[in-house]
């Protein structure tokens, strides 16, 4: 049976670097890539109080399908812009509704992937919380990739001259 790495993306410029790091992984061990693509239920559906009637939910089904279909073409522009057509591992995609932290575990479990591979982000928030939750209920390593790594090796903040203080001449 064959590796595979699982990727979690959002589409977004902030799931890139977590993109570009599982390719790179697939391709150097012949893994095959697991990109999944979690739409979350509206909050307006989370906090129904009453049974929805049926035109809700037939605006709510639609709604989910519209969703999943532009994630599902988003996520494999994002693919196919990593990839650049010069495939040398197999490539899926996945695009699932639900909560985002339990949806890759249970992918990653489903699909018996050897690691899960997720973007930190850049600011914190729901995207940190996912993360750390996602990296908790794991039954499987989780690499965490910091945003910037999709511009190669991150460069150390620019070192500040130290102003020197004129020295002062010894009074006698």
């Amino acid at each position: 049976m064959p590796n595979r790495i699982l990727v979690a993306t959002d589409a977004t410029d902030n799931s890139l670097a977590a993109v570009r790091m599982a390719a790179a992984l697939a391709r150097s061990t012949g893994a095959t890539l697991i990109a999944l693509h979690v739409v979350e239920a509206p909050r307006e559906v989370l906090r129904w109080s009453a049974t929805p009637v049926r035109g809700e939910l037939v605006a709510y089904k639609q709604l989910l399908d519209k969703q999943l279909g532009v994630a599902e073409r988003r996520t494999r522009r994002q693919v196919d812009g990593v990839v650049r057509r010069s495939v040398d591992f197999k490539v899926e995609v996945l695009v699932k509704a639900g909560s985002i932290a339990e949806q890759v575990v249970d992918v990653a479990l489903a699909y018996d992937a050897v690691m899960i591979v997720i973007g930190k982000g850049r600011r914190a928030g729901d995207l940190a919380e996912r993360t750390t939750r996602i990296a908790r209920i794991a039954r499987r390593p989780v690499v965490i990739v910091p945003g910037k790594w999709n511009r190669g090796l991150r460069k150390l903040p620019r070192q500040t001259s130290v102003r020197r203080q004129p020295r002062l001449s010894r009074v006698a």
